[in-house]
């Protein structure tokens, strides 16, 4: 079974609402996943480098990786195969503030 949590109401609006450590945990996991599944694909990319959330001991252990992860993009690229590389993020609420955070560790072309 499925739970939206985001549609639990009552009178008064939303019950439930994500901070920004959704926002942090859900674009490392994006990206340590874009790793696996372009690997999947014959790519060994800088994001294979990068462990899912839950496994960093803290916030900064994770964004020191993900610099890491930005250095070697800036130094190697990645694949032209897998380029340009496009990741949209929308909202301006603490969760898309946070993925942002986490993407501007890397070398990104804001549009």
């Amino acid at each position: 079974r499925l739970l939206d949590y985001e549609r639990i109401v009552n009178r008064e609006g939303r019950m439930v609402k994500f901070g920004p450590y959704a926002g942090f945990g859900g674009m490392i996991d994006t990206l340590h996943s874009l790793g696996l599944a372009l690997l999947t694909r014959g790519y060994a990319t800088p994001f294979l480098h990068l462990s899912l959330s839950k496994e960093y001991s803290s916030l900064e252990v994770a964004r020191a990786d993900m610099r890491e992860v930005g250095e070697q993009i800036r130094k190697r690229g990645l694949p032209k195969e897998v380029c340009p590389l496009t990741i949209a993020v929308t909202g301006s609420g603490s969760v898309s503030n946070a993925a942002q955070q986490i993407l501007h560790h890397l070398p990104c072309k804001y549009v």
